[in-house]
């Protein structure tokens, strides 16, 4: 009743559709930006990759351990009859856990035959990881990267490598790695040979008599 009567007094106070002039203050000035950006929002947020989830949802593992696949559907152990056991928590990890490495498994062999038909697979596993992973791979291996490149040499350990070679009177490694097509020769000058004639031609000193 309350209501009726001050809608019924507005009315009669502002006839003919007029409002107060404090109506105005609820209204949006046009010329102010607005907060509501002009595009879409969903545009701007799209994520252009599947999240570690999603992508184990796509692959029927679900969300979380027991909740889907392989582990959701085989039990842990049936009665003789056929009846399903109780269920395992330890089992239903393991199968799930399993079946994620086998993913991960399959994705990395891709990766390996996608490299190996690109040329970019190294030729000799030299890293330092492979190397602490098998024993096999021999110590004197030099270090190189997932591409088989090797890794950017020291700067004080070439100049001292280089001080080295010219004290041992050796071709410096830098050199030696450049020109291994070529004869290896030492950059300290050769001492002249005697020849027969500079040996019939020479005489000893007064002092030496």
């Amino acid at each position: 009743m309350l209501s009726c009567t001050r809608c019924l007094a507005m009315s009669q106070a502002y006839p003919l559709g007029e409002r107060p002039h404090w109506s105005s203050f609820w209204k949006r000035d046009k010329s102010y930006p607005s907060v509501r950006p002009g595009h879409p929002v969903e545009a701007v947020n799209r994520r252009l990759r599947k999240s570690t989830r999603e992508w184990q949802r796509y692959h029927g593992f679900g969300n979380s351990a027991m909740s889907q696949g392989l582990a959701k559907e085989i039990p842990d152990w049936e009665y003789a009859d056929g009846t399903p056991g109780t269920a395992s928590m330890s089992n239903y990890h393991f199968l799930y856990y399993k079946n994620k490495l086998l993913f991960q498994i399959i994705k990395s062999a891709a990766l390996v035959e996608q490299r190996l038909a690109e040329g970019t697979m190294p030729k000799i596993p030299g890293t330092r990881s492979s190397r602490d992973w098998d024993p096999q791979i021999p110590l004197f291996l030099e270090d190189s990267d997932d591409c088989g490149q090797h890794a950017p040499p020291n700067a004080i350990a070439l100049d001292l490598s280089e001080i080295s070679d010219l004290k041992m009177k050796r071709m410096p490694l830098i050199l030696d790695n450049r020109k291994r097509h070529m004869t290896r020769e030492s950059l300290v000058p050769r001492v002249p040979t005697l020849t027969r004639a500079m040996k019939e031609d020479w005489k000893p000193s007064p002092s030496l008599r």
